[in-house]
């Protein structure tokens, strides 16, 4: 379900960039120390988790106030690389 939102999102439908955004925040957050994998929205779960363990560099740069159309199609395309997520 991510991955069809994620895809609304970079086509323009900003009433899903809520809930997409929460995703990155919360893969930003594990990755950066301020959630550890208990903390985490059990709904999510594995998203975070692959993209913590997949794009950590990234991560660690976005900026979560402001996620932008290039960062959407980032996380789009690392997720694209996962046959599971794709």
């Amino acid at each position: 379900m991510f991955t069809t939102l994620l895809t609304e999102v970079v086509n323009g439908k900003a009433e899903y960039a809520t809930y997409v955004n929460s995703v990155i925040e919360e893969s930003r957050s594990l990755v950066t120390g301020d959630k550890t994998i208990h903390d985490l929205d059990k709904d999510t779960f594995p998203i975070v988790i692959y993209l913590a363990e997949h794009d950590a560099d990234f991560l660690r740069g976005v900026e979560t106030t402001s996620i932008n159309h290039n960062d959407y199609v980032h996380v789009r395309k690392v997720l694209n690389e996962d046959k599971v997520f794709a």
